[in-house]
């Protein structure tokens, strides 16, 4: 087992100031274009999260279908003919 040494520093700041960091007269709130831009990405996520559903949702319809359908007509192709 390796122990890596780290040095301890003294944090000054107060709990208040670091509450309060995300106030506009501290200049670091969103702008209007951040504010856009976020919402833009949010509105993709949600499309991109929606399409996968739908593809998942088309497997299993496939899957059914296949195992309703198509492998039955797969077994009897494999059995022996009805003469023999």
């Amino acid at each position: 087992m390796t122990t890596i040494l780290q040095l301890r520093f003294q944090i000054r700041a107060s709990i208040a100031a670091a509450n309060h960091a995300w106030d506009e007269s501290n200049g670091w709130a969103m702008t209007e274009t951040q504010e856009r831009l976020a919402r833009e990405r949010e509105e993709i996520a949600s499309r991109v999260a929606s399409f996968r559903a739908t593809q998942e949702k088309f497997e299993r319809e496939r899957e059914e279908y296949y195992v309703t359908t198509l492998s039955g007509a797969w077994d009897g192709f494999h059995r022996p003919p009805f003469w023999t």
